[in-house]
């Protein structure tokens, strides 16, 4: 079973057809209300030692805000799978914009 198995079928991910996997409506509404709410986004800043743990503080916080609660095994399994998969889409979509650009089809 695929790591992200698990996030799809507790609704945190979806998984079109074509076999892209992106962020649930719920996830998506959870992520924008804790983005927009500045106190906890001033918090992760200052406890998180550098980038990569405000990552890890901030999808552990989306996972826990979706679930309500889980056992820390799930939670660490939940926020690495997360955090790999936001990694990879991110650098998806660079390596996409990349070719579109060299292609000229970036901008049309």
């Amino acid at each position: 079973m695929s790591k992200i198995q698990p996030m799809i079928d507790r609704g945190i991910l979806e998984e079109e057809p074509d076999g892209m996997v992106y962020l649930s409506t719920k996830t998506k509404d959870i992520i924008a209300a804790l983005q927009g709410d500045e106190g906890i986004m001033a918090t992760l800043k200052r406890k998180a030692t550098d980038e990569a743990d405000a990552q890890v503080g901030f999808w552990t916080l989306v996972f826990m805000e979706y679930t309500g609660g889980a056992s820390t095994e799930e939670i660490a399994e939940a926020v690495h799978t997360l955090v790999g998969w936001h990694q990879g889409a991110k650098e998806t979509r660079l390596d996409e914009w990349s070719m579109q650009l060299r292609l000229g089809e970036g901008w049309k």
